[in-house]
């Protein structure tokens, strides 16, 4: 833009007042000045513009009305020959200032005091605003229009609807938009026509307008970039041709990026989705239509393979070098290895094992001996059950010892208190019926009654009625027929004389302590050596003999079985003191034991067992005896398992029914992973087996030899033969079923590792998106649709009504040229695209980072704005030069 200074104001014009002529510039200065000293000059010419919009539709009606239906008639005079020669014309019934036309228009301003300039701009200020008037009255129209198709339905409704979202959304901004595009059509119109020349004919004006409105409809910067440049170089010079192409390289190029952007995304069903499939590698270098999978982008690839048989032969050879390179990543895990390296390994493997699995066998036997040993006796029953005689009278006599000692410190001479006791008595035989006092026993009758104790007597008056009545007590339950009342009397009598010795908590004396505890020691003596299995070991006969002979004492009592042995146990610990008694026991069980189990010097591990269940509860005192019976037990029942397994196992080892190493070294030659797994019921542990067998090769080698031999069977079973390069045809279908499911994916899944499974998963999935390529077709064309509906039906519009303009005048003319007009806007705007759009998917076809980019969807709203201008701009560029090149074939229509 030029800044001027007038009349003490800057204002700013356009960069064509540079050129214009001096006597053109003082025009401009001289109106521009005029303009500011009022607006009724500016809203004229505005509303002479307006007049013209609004009436246009009536008068291009009316045009037509006289044309066709009120044609110019010949006038034809009879000579004197009797002939009717053409003499003249007069003009038929015309229509003359149609109601809704622009005069009418112009008389109803008139009426209201906005007055119409009436006259066609004089200068460049005046061609805008009469532009932009013309624009502002259109607006109407186009909104009536407009609403009328968004009521259809299909593209029609889709029209409606987008020409009227902008005025609905931004009503100024859309507006301001075609107001500034009917100005820019103006001052397109009238720089082409100062440029081209008088003789140039009408298509420079009419260039100049569609692009001028397009240009200042998108901002003033495109309106003097391309409107001025590209009408300069209309007259058709090749160096301003070329001069406009580059200046649009930039926009066309935008603009195909969206075409080809809208024709990919419109083939999948989720562009972003599909997009980001091409983010990871392909092993085989698959073109990216192939690594996203998707048929409509394979058809697509094939379509344009099929009209440019350049792209086609890169597309075959890429793919013959996506199957070989597939191919060979597909035994990668072999790392260059064949199956012999396996079949020798595993051959030298199976001899070891012979050798191995008989050594092992002799040591267990061994082993197992040594520890039948380690249990055996040192001494025979007899001599244990006397030690553990002899342990018990040691600890008796202590004990009775340490009893008389506590009893002898208890003062017997002092003199304890009677009242407790007298008075449960004189209680008791008040309550006590006559038929039931002979329940009182005898002693507490006389001791207790008149005549017997008096308020006070000795300790040792008073312990040994305690002391007789307790025995009354049990002597009493245990009768044949028990007397319960006569010992809980006795019981009653007994506790209260326990609290006259002060023996009874809370009011315990020293004396009554003492005496609780000779009793409760005396309580453990009796418990511990007088009853149970110390009782009867210890016991008498009535003649004073032994009531068990010290000799048979532990197989009397510890050797019965179930719980009384293990009672016999804790009692006979309860009353020895130290290990010596522990250690007998623990010999007589070993004793038993090997008694038990190897009668005959043959270890049996059943009956080990059934003696460890018999005599469980004995034995869980005795843990770490009760480990060795169970490790030896177990020990002999390995020797007796594993003598039987060593003795099957070498004879099934060259068994190929039975060994899976036998059937794989014995097989024929490229046959083995068939013969050892896939023959077998279970090919899952077949191929853990013979993969156990393989890893144990320190090298590695024949674990890679195993897989090589494995991925040749699959590759055998998914080929359809050879291709013309004499390589297996792999099918990506059924390497993918073989992979997927069944016995072989279990197998599978034991030789491979999951990162190898993984890709092996991936090669098989690209296998499969080569076939599926191949069996996709081809689309009828790349590109097979108008880049831009809107576009192009406002585009066609507006040419029919420049082109109606141009030929005005001559009698069907104007229908002539904007048929022309409107058919050469389409082949534009279909080329404007549709060329660049074509250009960039043969590109992407063949580059993932362009296929991907033209995939993901320009989401913000920034870009999506900036992406609009760009392509409005490259519109202008590109249409401006399609039209200067095909100047010379307008001119002849």
């Amino acid at each position: 833009m030029t800044v001027l200074e007038i009349e003490g104001r800057k204002v700013e014009v356009s960069d064509d007042f540079l050129v214009m002529s001096p006597e053109d510039q003082e025009r401009t200065v001289t109106e521009i000045a005029e303009g500011m000293g009022g607006n009724q000059p500016v809203m004229s010419v505005l509303n002479e513009g307006i007049a013209r919009s609004v009436g246009g539709i009536v008068d291009g009606a009316t045009h037509l009305t006289n044309e066709f239906l009120s044609p110019d008639r010949f006038i034809s005079t009879p000579d004197g020959e009797g002939n009717f020669p053409i003499t003249g014309t007069e003009s038929g019934p015309k229509i003359e200032n149609a109601f809704g036309g622009s005069e009418s228009i112009r008389q109803g301003m008139e009426a209201v005091g906005a007055d119409p300039s009436r006259r066609d701009p004089e200068n460049m200020f005046e061609s805008i605003v009469i532009g932009s008037g013309e624009a502002l009255g259109a607006l109407v129209p186009l909104g009536l229009g407009a609403k009328l198709l968004s009521q259809l339905t299909g593209t029609a409704k889709g029209v409606g609807d987008t020409i009227q979202r902008p005025f609905v959304n931004t009503p100024v901004r859309a507006t301001s938009a075609e107001v500034a595009a009917g100005g820019g059509a103006r001052a397109g119109g009238d720089i082409a026509d100062d440029l081209a020349g008088e003789d140039s004919g009408t298509l420079p004006r009419f260039a100049g307008e569609v692009l001028g409105s397009l240009a200042a409809a998108t901002g003033p910067g495109a309106l003097t970039r391309a409107a001025g440049a590209t009408a300069r170089a209309l007259p058709g010079t090749g160096t301003a041709i070329r001069a406009s192409q580059k200046a649009i390289a930039p926009f066309t190029e935008a603009g195909g990026r969206a075409r080809a952007s809208e024709r990919l995304r419109g083939l999948v069903a989720d562009p972003e989705r599909t997009a980001a499939t091409l983010d990871s590698e392909s092993i085989g270098g698959l073109t990216p239509a192939q690594r996203t999978g998707e048929e409509g982008l394979m058809r697509l690839e094939n379509a344009i393979a099929d009209n440019h048989p350049e792209i086609r032969d890169r597309l075959a050879a890429r793919r013959i070098q996506s199957r070989e390179t597939l191919s060979g990543d597909l035994n990668a895990p072999g790392q260059g290895r064949t199956v012999d390296d396996a079949r020798d390994f595993i051959e030298k493997r199976r001899e070891e094992f012979r050798t191995r699995l008989t050594d092992r066998l002799n040591a267990a036997r061994q082993n197992a001996s040594s520890q039948l040993e380690s249990v055996s006796p040192q001494m025979r029953e007899s001599a244990s059950s006397v030690i553990v005689r002899e342990e018990i009278e040691k600890a008796y006599s202590s004990a009775s010892n340490q009893e008389r000692f506590l009893w002898g410190k208890i003062p017997r001479d002092t003199a304890v208190g009677t009242q407790n006791v007298k008075t449960v008595f004189t209680e008791i035989a008040a309550d006590t019926s006559r038929a039931q006092f002979d329940d009182i026993p005898t002693e507490a009758q006389r001791l207790l009654g008149d005549g017997g104790f008096s308020g006070s007597e000795t300790v040792r008056e008073m312990h040994g009625l305690y002391s007789r009545l307790r025995q009354t007590a049990r002597e009493a339950l245990s009768g044949v027929a028990p007397k319960e009342n006569r010992a809980r009397i006795a019981n009653m009598l007994a506790d209260a004389i326990l609290e006259d010795l002060g023996a009874i908590k809370p009011n315990s004396t020293a004396v009554g302590r003492q005496i609780n505890e000779a009793r409760a020691f005396s309580r453990v003596v009796n418990e511990t050596f007088n009853q149970g299995t110390v009782g009867r070991i210890t016991g008498r006969q009535r003649n004073g003999g032994n009531a068990i002979a010290p000799e048979v004492a532990l197989s009397a009592t510890v050797g019965r079985a179930g719980t009384r042995g293990a009672v016999a146990v804790d009692d006979i610990r309860s009353a020895t003191a130290g290990d010596t008694a522990d250690t007998a026991i623990q010999d007589f069980l070993k004793g038993r034991f090997t008694d038990r189990t190897a009668p005959r010097g043959d270890f049996s591990a059943n009956r080990a067992q059934d003696f460890m269940r018999v005599n469980r509860e004995t034995m869980d005192r005795f843990p770490t005896l009760a480990e060795q019976f169970t490790s030896t037990t177990a020990t002999q029942r390995a020797v007796d398992v594993t003598s039987d397994r060593v003795n099957a196992i070498v004879r099934a080892l060259d068994n190929p029914r039975d060994s899976v190493g036998a059937a794989f070294v014995n097989a024929s030659p490229g046959n083995e992973v068939a013969a050892a797994v896939f023959k077998t019921r279970n090919p899952a542990a077949a191929a853990g087996e013979l993969r156990r067998q393989a890893s144990r090769d320190q090298t590695g080698n024949a674990l890679a030899g195993l897989k090589s031999g494995f991925l040749d069977y699959l590759v055998q079973s998914a080929s359809r033969g050879l291709d013309a390069q004499g390589n297996r045809n792999v099918s990506g279908d059924t390497l993918s079923g073989l992979l997927t499911e069944g016995k072989t994916a279990s197998a599978i899944r034991q030789i491979l590792d999951p990162a190898e499974i993984q890709r092996l998963n991936r090669v098989a999935r690209e296998f499969r998106l080569l076939d599926k390529s191949a069996q996709a077709g081809s689309l009828d064309a790349p590109i097979d649709d108008l880049p831009n509906t809107i576009i192009s039906f406002l585009g066609r519009t507006f040419a029919a009504r420049q082109g109606a303009k141009a030929g005005a005048g001559t009698s069907g003319a104007s229908l002539l040229t904007a048929n022309f007009a409107s058919r050469r806007m389409q082949r534009i705007l279909e080329g404007l695209t549709n060329d660049r759009a074509s250009a960039l998917l043969r590109d992407a076809v063949e580059d993932s980072e362009l296929f991907a980019a033209l995939l993901t969807p320009q989401t913000s709203q920034t870009r999506s704005r900036h992406v609009e201008r760009r392509l409005t701009e490259w519109l202008v560029g590109y249409a401006a030069t399609e039209l200067s090149q095909d100047n010379e074939e307008v001119g002849a229509q």
